[in-house]
Formats: structure tokens, C-alpha cells, sequence
């Protein structure tokens, strides 16, 4: 399905009520659909199996994908929806996911770069996840197979094929090889 055009910006009830055969983001109540490719899904959906393979045993949060609505903003017509999510439990209200919208910053976001993702739009999308709290974010670059690991007040940080990926205080005990991601 194309993505509708219309000539004046979409509150979120309108964007959450279009058909779900696409998946959108609301940007200052522009319409974004999702860059999404049979690769960045596949390596989305790994991360995501890894990261909750290893919170569950302990119930340690909620992982979430890219259908999960991240309405984390000031701007009442803008959300964002990560590749894949995780939130410590202790900080999800009532102690587990509700009916609608996160409303509550994720503790680790991950982004899967697609090929026709902008580098611009990118950098914006991160920065909105640092300003809204997340703490430890993963920018995943299929194509460079390596991870840029972005945190909250100190510098990024590129890993390669041959690092470990460390989930350091969001998930302390965490690591998995970065080559192991694109191994899918």
C-alpha cells in the first residue's frame, strides 16, 4: 500500500488507524512509513530473541519491535517506532506493558539501518531517543556489518565484527558477538 498523501499534518489517531500491512512514524505530524528490508528484519528480530532470551529468565523487562509505538515526545503528533525495544521492568507502570502507546522512554533502543535510510533523519531519530531518556541505544549498520553504540553524555562508539556488543548497565552481564548478528 502506498503511503497516503495529504496535504496537512496527521494526529496520531489517524496515523494509528491506517491499514497495518505498513508500519509508520509520526514526525511533527508528517507520515513516515518505515524503511524495512527482508535483511534488517531478519537482523531485528535476532537482536530482539537474543536480548529476551537473556532478560526472561529473571523477568528483567519488556522487549518490544517495531510495531511497538514509542510515544515518548512533547509533541502530542509525533512518535517513533524502534527496531527493537527493551525496558526494565522496575520501570514499566503496573509492572507490565499496557494496552496503547509506550509512554515511557526505553532504556535500550535499537536501530537496524535499512539501505534507503537517510543518515540526516538517522541522526535525528537518535537524538530524540537521547533527549526523550533513553539510556544505551544501538545503531546497527548491516552493509559495515558493526554497531554504533551511542550513550547519554559520552562518545559513540563503533564495534566490529570482532567486538563483543555489552549491554553495561541496562543489562549488566550481557554480551554477544557483533559478528553474530549478521550471521543470520
Amino acid at each position: 500500500m502506498a503511503t497516503p498523501v495529504l496535504d496537512r499534518p496527521l494526529t496520531k489517531d489517524e496515523v494509528l488507524s491506517l491499514p497495518d500491512d505498513n508500519l509508520y512514524e509520526l514526525v511533527e505530524g508528517r507520515l513516515e512509513e518505515l524503511n524495512v528490508s527482508w535483511e534488517t528484519s531478519a537482523i531485528a528480530i535476532e537482536i530482539s530473541s537474543v536480548v529476551r532470551n537473556f532478560v526472561r529468565p529473571g523477568r528483567l523487562g519488556v522487549v518490544s519491535g517495531a510495531d511497538n509505538t514509542l510515544d515518548i515526545f512533547d509533541d502530542p503528533d509525533h512518535f517513533r517506532r524502534a527496531d527493537v525495544s527493551f525496558t526494565l521492568a522496575g520501570r514499566i507502570p503496573e509492572g507490565r506493558p499496557g494496552d496503547g502507546s509506550q509512554e515511557i522512554a526505553p532504556d535500550l533502543v535499537v536501530e537496524v539501518v535499512s539501505p534507503n535510510d537517510r543518515v540526516a533523519l538517522l541522526e535525528k531519530k537518535i537524538q530524540e531517543y537521547l533527549d526523550a531518556g533513553a539510556t544505551l541505544i544501538w545503531v546497527v549498520f548491516p552493509s559495515l556489518r558493526s554497531v554504533d553504540v551511542i550513550r547519554r553524555g559520552r562518545p559513540r562508539q563503533r564495534l566490529g565484527p570482532e567486538d563483543l556488543l555489552d549491554g553495561e548497565d541496562v543489562l549488566p552481564g550481557f554480551s554477544y558477538p557483533v559478528a553474530d548478528i549478521f550471521d543470520i
